[in-house]
């Protein structure tokens, strides 16, 4: 099987029949054209609206059929926006349902059943998820709790889906700047106090179908070291199930010479400070804002920002100045290079649509096929491959 896939969440897909059309216009072409004699695959995003059409067992098996015309293998999905991604205004919106909330347990399980359905040579898959939800639960420790009983729940229900269709699907938590579980410290701290409060039988279950998504682009944001964070995780015994690539943009007003230079880098920023999505912006690893906006009116422009708006993957550098973290997408490829782990891989560029005028304009199908190519050449200067069945 081809070594990654590309998340499908960057369509505005709404129905079933919309998913169906964006893979037929731009998965099935970019396999042909990366892999035509191998499956590629493939990480599906499904908004809880559409799960209603995916309750008829036909419907599931057509689109299965569906994917394997095309040579799509759906190793993955993306089950952290639960609602509609592709609204006007999304913002703080993607963190609903929390996981102290029934209805994200049930749309997690519902994902996970489908996945069964579907075709998938390697017999295992992940589900990415949210971070429980965004800061400042009234009651953090029962909030708190309350996520441990939900995330119970599903290693429980993915136990029994193996043991009754033999997909092992691993819940996969990714960190995100701003969330209940912000960055990759914290995560650990979550999961290691969840495994000592169960016991050693719960915990076997815990570790078996729960683990970490670690997204690139949100570790770049927050200034983490991409090699000393995986290496922990792995020091504490918690799987790394998925890997989404992102890049982050980068402001280095820290080698600016002059105020006019400053002032050109500050400007050019400004024009990434869209209404749609949420872009959380961390200045020096040290002050964190909630949203790009906020930053630019309280604070002066020195040192370097780090904007979490997804960038192109194959782009060290931007207009005017401005560059991104492609190189933390390089760190996390070494890692994984040295260790022999079941991971699925997924680009996730989903903000081609609110890119400011004038930036990659080649078209979807275009700039989708030049980021597959240069992970596709970065994997393999680190000699990573497709990774195998377990």
């Amino acid at each position: 099987m081809f070594p990654f896939g590309y998340c499908t969440n960057i369509h505005a897909a709404r129905t079933l029949d919309d998913i169906g059309r964006a893979l037929r216009e731009f998965a099935g072409p970019l396999r042909r054209e990366l892999c035509s004699d191998d499956l590629m695959p493939v990480g599906l995003w499904f908004p809880n609206s559409v799960l209603e059409d995916l309750v008829d067992v036909g419907r599931v098996g057509a689109f299965g059929e569906l994917l394997d015309g095309l040579g799509l293998a759906p190793t993955t999905f993306n089950g952290f926006p639960y609602g509609d991604f592709h609204q006007p205004v999304v913002k703080h919106q993607v963190y609903l349902p929390t996981w102290a909330e029934q209805s994200r347990l049930e749309y997690t399980c519902r994902l996970a059943e489908i996945m069964s359905q579907l075709p998938n040579p390697n017999r295992r898959g992940t589900i990415s998820t949210l971070p429980l939800g965004w800061v400042g639960q009234p009651d953090s420790s029962g909030f708190r709790a309350q996520c441990f009983r939900q995330l119970t729940e599903y290693a429980r229900f993915a136990e029994s889906l193996e043991i009754r269709t033999g997909l092992h699907v691993r819940l996969c938590i990714e960190a995100e700047p701003g969330c209940y579980l912000g960055c990759s410290r914290e995560v650990r701290e979550f999961f290691v106090e969840f495994f000592d409060r169960a016991s050693a039988a719960e915990r076997s279950t815990l570790k078996r179908y729960l683990g970490v998504c670690h997204d690139v682009c949100h570790a770049a944001v927050m200034f983490e070291d991409q090699q000393a964070e995986l290496s922990a995780f792995r020091d504490c015994g918690i799987e790394i199930g998925k890997v989404q690539v992102s890049s982050a943009v980068s402001a280095r007003f820290d080698t600016c010479t002059d105020d006019v230079g400053r002032e050109t880098l500050r400007l050019e920023l400004g024009r990434f400070s869209e209404p749609k999505y949420l872009h959380q912006t961390m200045i020096d690893a040290e002050y964190f804002f909630e949203d790009l906006p906020l930053a630019l009116q309280r604070q002066e422009a020195k040192g370097e920002w780090r904007v979490h708006f997804h960038m192109p993957i194959f782009a060290k550098s931007l207009e005017r100045g401005l560059g991104t973290t492609q190189s933390e997408i390089l760190e996390c490829l070494n890692f994984f290079s040295q260790y022999e782990s079941p991971v699925d891989w997924e680009i996730e560029t989903y903000a081609w649509h609110v890119l400011p005028d004038g930036h990659f304009t080649d078209g979807l199908s275009r700039v989708l096929l030049e980021e597959a190519r240069w992970l596709r050449s970065a994997m393999n200067n680190f000699d990573l491959q497709a990774s195998k069945p377990t």
